[in-house]
């Protein structure tokens, strides 16, 4: 392999170094509009050999092997940082309005090494397979329906500002969109952090659900049983 590279190599500098020669002896013919025929013919001559091993000489490299460079294995630290450049790089040119398109197709690619090489889990915001939930109660043994359960990604992915004055809100704005001053504003350090919005809880709705469900269905057989007992009395005080 390394002797069809160094072969490959050695027909490039040679091929480079005939392209050379020709540019050189075209241009002295087209100086020199007074030289002698003998010496024109002469290097129309050479002229016509370079050709035809500039020619050979591209047709050996088109049917050689390329020289391939061994593609560098990234680390966890290499394909996060990368990861959150990007990231970046985006917040930046969506702040400005410039076109994300071909900066979204590098993202996504990252993304997918990332969860590759264990930095983001895999199939990070769809939705996992539907669980069954059901519990059979009262007489005609009832059942819940299923449940789908998601997966919800809770990353933060709005800024918390502190250091500056209300005043100083629409000016701050306009910093940002500039994204182009980090976190220094009007010579004071602003201490910027990811906003982390507070989940609502789901499961407390549906427990509520569930015990409104199971009082009605108490109240439904207390009425049945008023009813038995109405019916019982009645008959007594006609024997």
């Amino acid at each position: 392999m390394k002797l069809q590279q160094d072969m490959r190599k050695k027909r490039q500098e040679m091929l480079e170094k005939q392209i050379e020669c020709q540019k050189m002896l075209i241009s002295k013919l087209e100086k020199n509009k007074n030289m002698k025929p003998e010496e024109r013919a002469n290097i129309m001559k050479t002229l016509k050999e370079l050709g035809e091993k500039i020619s050979q000489l591209k047709d050996e490299l088109k049917t050689s092997p390329a020289v391939s460079t061994p593609s560098k294995v990234k680390t966890k630290t290499e394909a996060q940082k990368e990861l959150l450049d990007t990231e970046l790089d985006l917040h930046k040119r969506l702040s400005s309005g410039e076109d994300t398109t071909e900066l979204r197709k590098k993202l996504n690619q990252l993304q997918v090494e990332a969860a590759r090489l264990g930095i983001l889990p895999v199939g990070r915001g769809k939705t996992m397979s539907s669980q069954s939930r059901g519990r059979g109660r009262g007489r005609g043994g009832r059942g819940r329906g299923s449940l789908n359960h998601m997966v919800v990604d809770h990353r933060p992915k709005a800024l918390t500002v502190r250091g500056f004055i209300e005043e100083e809100e629409d000016e701050l704005l306009q910093h940002f969109s500039a994204a182009n001053q980090g976190s220094k504003f009007k010579d004071r350090r602003l201490q910027i952090s990811w906003h982390k919005p507070k989940v609502p809880s789901i499961s407390t709705e549906t427990e509520e659900e569930e015990v409104k469900e199971e009082e009605t269905e108490s109240s439904d057989l207390f009425l049945h049983d008023d009813d038995d007992e109405d019916e019982y009395e009645s008959r007594s005080w006609r024997r």
